[in-house]
């Protein structure tokens, strides 16, 4: 009989701070005075079939009503995350009135001044950019990273290409290819990883990101030389350049991806690998560069002066990298030994 005059006193209390008498609380519920009157007093309790519709009238949880009190954790936790949707609505519409307010300035003060609309598609294009990272994610309920990514890369492209047009320049080429170079390198693994490639394909996804990302990089250097009139120089020298500047980061990739050993093993390696190729990557950008045969570097630790100082310092590299490699490769037999033991 406690449990139920708890619960009469908790519907009055909350029945009255609704501004509600029985007889209305009554009428919204579809009951009889009566039953109000039995709930309040403490002689019943409600059917279960009316309990979300006096939570509803009510203003309370099923869990208030249950419990016959106030859970003040959650109505916290309602009325900040009321809260923040507020600010969030408030934070979308600044932001179209800042947006729409501009382009309509804008679009007056461009036909006022030239007659005609030019610069305003600058402006234009430049908001879409803004809004698509400050007001879309705000709009969008599904797959907002990927729409959102996307819409910005398409805008800040129609941004660029709007820019060169109204210069009269030749460089939105170059530009297209640059950020799809960098969007690629940043953004590809994050996207393999989530497509439902086959499996195959699936355990190579790292081995089709450098291919891809390789590809672009020629390609960007292949626009950079038609852009300065150097075409000529593609074959000749850039590619070579490239493609040694690629080796290492090819290699080692496909040591760490496709080599099954322990890491410090794989660590070693890398060790090794980077003193290789620092003391001879030089020798071999200078023979493309100055078309003469690949030659070591020269080293002779009694002078530090040209032509031995920059062979002094890549033998230091080279025999510091193969001590730290050693260094990896002992430990990486202990944890071997370890794991038989």
């Amino acid at each position: 009989m406690k449990e139920k005059s708890t619960f009469g006193k908790f519907i009055i209390k909350k029945r009255k701070e609704k501004g509600l008498t029985q007889k209305e609380l009554a009428e919204l519920l579809f009951v009889t005075e009566s039953a109000v009157s039995k709930w309040e007093r403490g002689v019943s309790y409600p059917d279960i079939s009316l309990v979300s519709d006096i939570c509803e009238v009510l203003g309370i949880t099923e869990h208030e009503l249950v419990t016959a009190s106030e859970d003040v954790r959650q109505r916290e936790m309602e009325r900040q995350a009321q809260k923040f949707r507020n600010m969030v609505k408030a934070y979308a519409w600044v932001f179209y009135i800042l947006y729409g307010g501009g382009l309509l300035a804008c679009l007056i003060t461009n036909l006022a001044v030239n007659h005609r609309l030019s610069w305003f598609f600058i402006v234009l294009t430049a908001v879409l950019t803004a809004f698509s990272l400050t007001s879309l994610p705000l709009i969008l309920k599904k797959n907002r990273a990927v729409w959102t990514l996307a819409t910005f890369y398409v805008s800040l492209n129609l941004l660029l290409f709007t820019c060169c047009v109204y210069t009269g320049g030749n460089w939105f080429g170059i530009t297209f290819i640059s950020i799809l170079f960098a969007a690629v390198v940043i953004f590809l693994p994050f996207i393999l990883r989530a497509l439902p490639l086959p499996g195959g394909l699936y355990r190579h996804r790292t081995l089709l990101c450098f291919t891809v990302d390789t590809f672009l990089l020629f390609l960007l250097i292949l626009g950079a030389c038609w852009y300065s009139n150097t075409a000529d120089q593609f074959l000749k020298t850039a590619c070579p350049i490239t493609a040694i500047g690629l080796i290492f980061p090819w290699i080692l990739m496909l040591v760490i991806r496709y080599i099954r050993l322990n890491p410090l093993f794989l660590t070693g390696i890398c060790c090794f690998l980077t003193g290789i190729y620092s003391y001879l990557v030089n020798g071999a950008i200078n023979g493309v560069l100055e078309g003469i045969p690949f030659a070591l570097p020269v080293h002779n630790f009694s002078r530090w002066s040209d032509p031995y100082i920059d062979g002094n310092i890549k033998l230091i590299i080279l025999i510091s990298c193969i001590c730290m490699g050693a260094v990896f490769v002992v430990g990486g037999i202990a944890l071997e030994v370890k794991k038989q033991k």
